[in-house]
């Protein structure tokens, strides 16, 4: 069910950054399909790019389920939190208020954690929220605030967002690169594909190797760029949903502690386009406001 609820909010404009990024990535593994088929000699582009979107489409679906969602807490290295920790009762606390206002909250939901000393927190699909070792310094007010805040990204299935650009980027580069190993290995042992673009097989090679690692950057820097854009946009609603839980209070302090009031100033533009958060003073603004409201 959540899955479904998903999509249907996957459809709403403040999406559109993420459809963007899934289209990009879709059309052009479909566009390179295509153009290995020719070169093959088969030409029924039609049904290899029907081929590839489905394939496509069936693996991030794949990778939103609650497998897809374990196999991202195994590589981002998440570990069960034990029941008996403190900040298991604060975690089931927020759990039993957010259920008051998302009744598809799902009921296996838990808390992980990982090693680190950035004071964090994120939500990844349905199932799992994850703080970092560092913030069980927190007092466990602040702790509360923040985990409404991920409370909010499940709530309004950002959560989801973030396991599909993952995923999406992901399928993108195997796609790539096994085009890639393709090309090679053919053009190595059986020169079928060198000879229809160039004589030297070696050039051929090379020159395939080039076009794929510039491909992955390009495709990667604009990825980023719309999933950055859309996450900024997605802090505040999350912010919003800790206030409407009464949490608002606590959100903010816990900002301010971990930040100091105040974001590091960005250098240039390249790092104000791939922050994935707002300034920490324009969310505690908002908070304000909300609050006051």
């Amino acid at each position: 069910m959540n899955i479904i609820m998903f999509i249907l909010n996957l459809l709403k404009p403040k999406n559109w950054l993420i459809i963007l990024s899934i289209v990009l990535n879709v059309g052009i593994c479909a566009g390179i399909a295509v153009y290995v088929s020719y070169l093959f000699g088969y030409n029924n582009y039609l049904l290899v790019s029907i081929c590839v979107i489905a394939a496509y489409i069936a693996l991030e679906l794949f990778m939103l389920t609650p497998v897809g969602e374990a196999i991202m807490r195994r590589k981002m290295k998440m570990k069960p939190m034990p029941e008996t920790h403190w900040t298991y009762a604060v975690f089931n606390e927020v759990k039993r208020r957010t259920r008051i206002k998302n009744r598809w909250l799902s009921k296996r939901l838990k808390l992980y954690y990982t090693e680190s000393k950035e004071m964090n927190a994120y939500a990844l699909g349905s199932r799992t929220v994850c703080i970092t070792s560092a913030l069980t310094y927190l007092k466990p007010d602040y702790i509360e605030g923040i985990l409404a805040h991920e409370f909010g990204h499940i709530t309004y299935y950002d959560s989801y967002v973030s396991l599909l650009a993952r995923h999406g980027n992901m399928l993108f580069y195997a796609v790539v690169m096994a085009v890639w190993a393709l090309c090679s290995l053919f053009a190595l042992f059986l020169d079928v594909i060198a000879s229809s673009v160039c004589r030297d097989t070696r050039l051929f090679r090379l020159m395939v190797m080039h076009f794929a690692n510039l491909l992955i950057s390009v495709v990667s820097l604009i990825s980023s760029l719309l999933f950055c854009a859309r996450s900024r946009i997605a802090e505040y609603g999350a912010d919003a949903f800790a206030v409407k839980i009464d949490e608002g209070e606590n959100l903010r302090d816990g900002l301010i502690t971990i930040t100091g009031g105040s974001s590091p100033r960005s250098r240039n533009l390249t790092d104000m386009l791939m922050n994935t958060h707002p300034a920490t003073e324009k969310r505690v603004k908002r908070i304000n406001k909300l609050i006051a409201a």
